[in-house]
């Protein structure tokens, strides 16, 4: 039948479409994430990120959507209509210092 002259990925496309980020739904991703942990929209980092991603193709940019938030594809509605928005967040790096002083009062300590 139709499945057996059809690619998986043509199959995609009927079933769901191409999806693609063009630059009007990056502008909407944007608006639609959020921010915690320290970061905000102006963040250098998050600018960062969102250059980065502005740099790609709108392929690309649904690869990381897909990536990032295990969804192929946009509801009806776009961003604001996802169960769960994308949300960045600093993650926190321990000092090595603390190590250096535990090790340290350690080695101190055993040759007491």
């Amino acid at each position: 039948g139709l499945l057996s002259i059809l690619t998986a990925e043509e199959f995609q496309t009927l079933l769901g479409g191409n999806f693609q980020i063009d630059d009007d739904l990056l502008e909407n991703w944007q608006e639609t994430t959020l921010y915690g942990n320290g970061v905000s929209q102006d963040d250098e980092r998050v600018q960062f990120f969102w250059e980065g991603v502005r740099l790609m193709s709108p392929v690309e940019r649904a690869n990381v959507f897909t990536w990032a938030s295990g969804f192929a594809s946009l509801p009806p509605g776009g961003f604001p209509k996802l169960p769960r928005q994308m949300t960045l967040l600093s993650k926190a790096v321990k000092s090595d210092t603390s190590n250096e002083e535990t090790n340290s009062s350690s080695s101190s300590s055993s040759s007491s």
